[in-house]
């Protein structure tokens, strides 16, 4: 691997103290020990979820400043899981294509989904056909997304995980 992204939820619900003392501060703790365990030339980046989804910090091999973006992660109400797949495929795939934007703001409901209708902004061949790899293909980057709950917000989070496969890109999760 060439990139990982940590997305991490950071809604009001991982202020839960179920986990000592909290789950994001668990969640705070098992990242730090991720990035410790990954080798250095493997450059990390953080997606920062709660209604929206923020990179905090693009891809890097400066552990340091991965370290205080994890630290640094603040609690906000709302979950918008599926924006934090999209804006972490943008950051560790520069030359996808995707319009971030309109996925973000334009993605088709649930319904339109399961009729087949593609998605607006994903990328496009030079024939205008959707582009499509073979689920896990790019060997260069993944995702890891934790998270305590269920997307609330955003795009549906099914569809984004299938636009990551459609890159490709395989998503790890964490509950």
């Amino acid at each position: 691997l060439d990139t990982v992204m940590l997305v991490v939820d950071s809604s009001g619900s991982m202020r839960a103290d179920d986990l000592k003392p909290s789950r994001l501060a668990a969640a705070q703790e098992a990242l730090q020990r991720f990035v410790a365990a990954q080798p250095s030339k493997v450059k990390l980046g953080v997606v920062s979820v709660a209604a929206t989804a923020a990179l905090v910090q693009p891809p890097t091999d400066e552990r340091e400043l991965v370290l205080r973006a994890i630290e640094q992660l603040s609690l906000q109400p709302g979950t918008a899981l599926g924006s934090g797949l999209v804006i972490a495929l943008d950051a560790a795939l520069l030359a996808s294509g995707l319009d971030v934007r309109k996925l973000i703001e334009d993605a088709p409901d649930r319904q339109a989904a399961d009729k087949g209708q593609p998605l607006p902004g994903a990328p496009k061949g030079t024939g205008g056909e959707a582009v499509r790899q073979t689920p896990g293909s790019q060997r260069s980057v993944a995702l890891v997304l934790l998270s305590d709950g269920q997307s609330n917000v955003g795009p549906d989070v099914q569809r984004m995980a299938q636009l990551a496969a459609d890159l490709g890109v395989r998503v790890h999760t964490v509950g």
